[in-house]
């Protein structure tokens, strides 16, 4: 059976938001947080939400490809 280039991309984009989201949380706890010369707060609050976000995407998205694949089975085995 061959697998098309279209196919092994539809099966890696949701590895792909998951790693995203990961590294996005990894760079957050890298960079870090500190109080300035003012007493201002200076932290990447922007990469924890973005992280959660593509983590959210990545399980959603491979959670249908899993969901697809099991009602693709049952249909063929009825």
């Amino acid at each position: 059976m061959n697998i098309t280039i279209k196919e092994r991309l539809y099966k890696l984009i949701p590895y792909l938001f998951i790693i995203l989201g990961l590294t996005l949380g990894i760079i957050y706890n890298i960079k870090g947080s500190y109080v300035d010369e003012n007493g201002f707060l200076i932290e990447p609050f922007y990469l924890i939400p973005l992280s959660i976000i593509f983590i959210f995407i990545g399980i959603s998205f491979l959670g249908y490809q899993i969901f697809k694949k099991l009602i693709i089975f049952l249909l063929k085995n009825k």
